[in-house]
Parts: C-alpha cells; sequence; structure tokens
C-alpha cells in the first residue's frame, strides 16, 4: 500500500474513510466564515483537505468518486453437448456394438476434454456468474459427465445447469430455439439490468448466437461476445477448440468491445488427422 498506508494500518482505514466522508458532507454546505472565530479562513481548510485526500488516494486508501470503475458484472452461458464434451461422437460409439480401433483410441481423450472444460469452467467462476443452458433433458449434464468425465462432476455442482427443455418445450413445441431464448432471459431476469454487463456465451450451435443477443438488449448497456464452436466435433477437434478459448479467455473477458468468434480448423493438418482450432475473431 506504500508508506503512508502502513502507517494507517487496516484498523485506522475505516476512521480515514469516515473522516472523508464527514469532510465531503461538509464541503457540500454552503461555506461560513467568522471573522472572529479562531483558526485558518475556509480556503486554507479546504486546501488541507485537498492535499490529505490526494496523499490518501496515493496510498489507495481512497479512491475519487470520478476514477471510480462503474458498476459492472459479467454472465457466463455455455452449451454443453459438444461444447463442454463430444457428446455427439460419445452416442454414436455407444450405440455400435464393436467400437473401430480409430475410435477406441479416441476415448482417452475424453478425459483431457473434461479436465479442459473443468479447468473453463473454474474460470468463468472467477470472473462471473456462470450457468450451463443445454436442449437436453433434465439431468443429461449430470448424468453424461458420470459416465464419461466424472473428475467434471465436483465443478459441475458448483455451476446452476439449466434444461432449457424441460422449462419451455410444453410452451413451445418443436420451437427449439426458442427454449434457449426464453432461459437466457430467465438468467437476465436474475441479473441487474441497470449496470454495465459483459455476456458472454460459448456454444455450438446458432441457437445461443440468437439467444445471447436477445437477452443482452435487455440491458441497459452490454458487450456481448459470442464464441461458436464446431459442430459434431471430433474429440481432438473438441480438445484444441477448448485449448484455445482458455488461453484466450482472460483477455476475451477483459476485452472492451463486442465480439463474435468462430473456432475454425485450419488446413493444415496435425498427426491425430485434425488440423488445430482458430478463432475468426470480428469485433462488432
Amino acid at each position: 500500500m506504500g508508506q503512508f498506508g502502513d502507517i494507517v494500518g487496516a484498523e485506522g482505514q475505516d476512521l480515514v474513510l469516515q473522516r472523508v466522508r464527514a469532510w465531503q458532507d461538509e464541503a457540500r454546505r454552503p461555506p461560513i466564515h467568522n471573522a472572529d472565530a479562531e483558526g485558518p479562513p475556509p480556503n486554507e481548510k479546504d486546501d488541507f483537505r485537498s492535499k490529505y485526500l490526494q496523499k490518501l488516494a496515493c496510498a489507495k486508501v481512497y479512491v475519487p468518486e470520478a476514477e471510480r470503475a462503474p458498476a459492472h458484472q459479467t454472465v457466463v452461458i455455455f452449451d454443453w453437448d459438444d461444447t463442454l464434451l463430444c457428446t455427439s461422437f460419445l452416442n454414436r460409439i455407444s450405440r455400435c456394438e464393436t467400437r473401430h480401433a480409430a475410435d477406441q483410441a479416441r476415448l482417452p481423450m475424453v478425459r483431457q476434454i473434461g479436465n479442459l472444460a473443468q479447468k473453463l469452467l473454474e474460470e468463468a467462476m472467477q470472473v462471473g456468474q456462470v450457468f450451463i443452458i443445454t436442449n437436453a433433458m433434465e439431468g443429461w449434464v449430470q448424468h453424461s459427465a458420470a459416465k464419461w468425465a466424472p473428475d467434471l462432476l465436483p465443478t459441475l455442482q458448483k455451476v446452476k445447469v439449466v434444461s432449457a427443455r424441460s422449462r419451455y418445450e410444453a410452451e413451445y413445441p418443436d420451437q427449439v430455439h426458442e427454449w434457449k431464448v426464453q432461459t437466457f432471459l430467465d438468467v437476465q431476469r436474475e441479473m441487474n439490468s441497470g449496470i454495465i454487463t459483459n455476456l458472454i456465451s460459448l456454444g455450438d450451435s446458432d441457437f445461443e448466437l440468437k439467444a445471447a443477443h436477445v437477452m443482452s438488449r435487455e440491458f441497459e448497456a452490454a458487450l456481448i461476445k459470442t464464441i461458436k464452436f464446431r459442430e459434431n466435433p471430433a474429440p481432438e477437434e473438441l480438445l484444441k477448440q477448448l485449448e484455445v478459448v482458455s488461453q484466450q479467455f482472460l483477455r476475451i473477458v477483459q476485452n472492451a468491445r463486442c465480439l463474435k468468434i468462430s473456432l475454425q480448423k485450419t488446413e493444415k493438418a496435425s498427426p491425430s488427422g485434425a488440423g488445430p482450432a482458430k478463432a475468426a475473431t470480428a469485433a462488432q
């Protein structure tokens, strides 16, 4: 904190801030000066207070109102299938009576995907509120994680997982996109619409993109950042995508612009047969 802050100490900072607030309240009242009264005239007192406040600001005990960051909030919404787990691939091999050798060789990657998904969710929880919104049935996220990526379960218990299908299929039959839109709006209603909102949506379909944009319009000020994953990815593809997003996640969160990011595959093949993912970013 610096020498002055060390002198004040943590226990004395509350008292200092009380004095600062009292001075600010007094400064708002019209000045009254009695010529017969002892002590310096008001302008000298104000000069002393100004210097003292500057010293407090340098010591980071007091931050002038003009320099305070505006109130803000961050919300991160993940899809589940083919975003945090390669469920299309896993469902396909589960239906096969015999597994091809190539598919069998890919299964260890699923554990790696679970580890990266866990890391990304933990990173997201450090910066804001986190939700997983899926069009699958209630309980599918936990069931598929328990079967294929059990190490991910403790982290999932800390995240609010919502089945958009279970909430809105009866009201909007066969309107899969609307399930997500309405569930995103449910999340919006849980938040403060009057402060700057950093909205980050990650998923493999256009449903998330539309729902995020609809949700963003309900805030007075919002930065919307969408990350489009590849549909129906092979395990090695999803692994690369999660690596890219995890590496860049904090930069995406801290970016002061709206972003539209689409994860693509480069033409150059990797030894596994799939090209590494790259992010194509468009500022909006």
